[in-house]
Parts: structure tokens; sequence; C-alpha cells
């Protein structure tokens, strides 16, 4: 039912679509899969030997920034797909979305693997893991490399993903925060600046009829930097 429901959705959309000349659909999923990740012993998800793995983040993240949702998951964990198992995961997450008409997929979340890395080897290979898993399962699923990336401006992952070509360089916008909008363009422009050397940087999204000002701002910066 759930694969009949999904194709037909996606037929809509392809169809709302030609009025735009795109025909392009993509899928919003996490690096872990979702948020909080895979359920552990889910029943037909047994075979991904997903365990509870429990955040541990640096003191300059925590003092920076610190985030109640990494607080919960710091208490009650997340649900990690063994690294040896994470290829066969994205695999057939992704040959059922390419088999429902999709065309590729935004993978958010990215930065949360470095925070996993006890006993799998640490951070950078597990991170290098899950990337390369990724980027395997992209490549026979989808045609031209249809992945985003998104929350990922870790260097584990940066310098991990080899073939991931579109990277999200923002961080999320505000429209009702007037103070934060020039920030937001400040920051994603020096972001661009450093990611743009070996990606393409995707300003993620803004308003087009919130204001005319902050539209125009938004606009204008992103096709400066191409965008």
């Amino acid at each position: 039912m759930f694969d009949k429901l999904l194709s037909e959705l996606i037929i809509r959309i392809l169809n709302w679509l030609l009025l735009l000349m795109d025909r392009n659909v993509y899928v919003w999923h996490a690096l872990a899969g979702y948020w909080g990740g895979v359920k552990p012993a889910a029943t037909g998800m047994e075979h991904y030997d997903t365990a509870l793995a429990y955040p541990v983040q640096s003191p300059g993240v925590l003092g920076n920034q610190p985030d109640i949702v990494m607080d919960s998951l710091s208490v009650h964990g997340l649900g990690l797909v063994h690294p040896k198992k994470v290829f066969n995961f994205y695999d057939e997450l992704h040959a059922y979305l390419a088999s429902c008409g999709v065309d590729g997929v935004k993978v958010d979340v990215q930065n949360i693997i470095e925070t996993l890395g006890a006993g799998h080897g640490g951070r950078v290979s597990l991170t290098r893991s899950y990337h390369h898993a990724l980027e395997a399962s992209i490549a026979r699923n989808f045609s031209d490399n249809g992945c985003i990336a998104c929350m990922c401006h870790n260097t584990d992952g940066l310098y991990s993903a080899k073939q991931t070509a579109v990277v999200r360089a923002s961080d999320d916008f505000y429209p009702r925060d007037p103070a934060s909008h020039t920030i937001h363009i400040s920051s994603v422009a020096y972001n661009s600046l450093f990611l743009g050397e070996f990606m393409q940087p995707d300003w993620d999204m803004f308003h087009v009829s919130y204001t005319k000002l902050i539209s125009n701002y938004n606009f204008v910066s992103a096709c400066f930097f191409r965008c």
C-alpha cells in the first residue's frame, strides 16, 4: 500500500514540476537513517545489526553551540546501523526510492556520525565507512550523482566524501528573525569560499515571498556566488 501511495505522490509532483520545467524529485533522509537513527531489532531490519550508540560531543562544540536535541540523544541513544552493514541499508532504501521514481536524496544530519565513533575505530573510521557506503549506493541507484549533502561541515565528512558534488553551505534561515538575515547571508558567503573549492555550494532555503528586501538580499547573494 505504501509503495503505491509513494509512487502516486511522485507522479503528482512530477506533473506539477512540468509546469516549472523541472523533473527532479529528491527525498530527505539522515545519514543515520532518521534523526534518531534506525530502531534496533525492528521487524524486517534485524540484518542491519543496529545498536544504540550515545553521542559524545567535544568541549568546543558544547561551549559554542549546546543543543537540546544532542542532549536528548546522549541520554536516550541513537540507533546506529553497523558500519559493515550500512551499504546494505542505503542500497535497499535507495533502490526502493528509485523504483518509485525518485531521482536522488538530500542526506541530512551528517555530522552526528563523528560523535559515535567509540567502538568503531574512532570518528574518522566510522565517518569514512558511512560516506563510502552512501556514495556507492548513490552511484548504483541514482543517475547524475543524485545527492545533496546537508549538516556536513565537520572535516571528517567533507574529506571522506569523494563523489558528492553538492553541499548545503547554510545554516537554517529564520524569516521572522530580522537580526539573523544579514548574518545568515554573510556566513553562507564565507562558507561558500571554502566549500566551493571542491563542491558546489547550495544556499538552501530562503522565502521568496516573505518580504521583497529579504528575498532580494538572498537571491542576489546566491547568484553572486553561483549557488
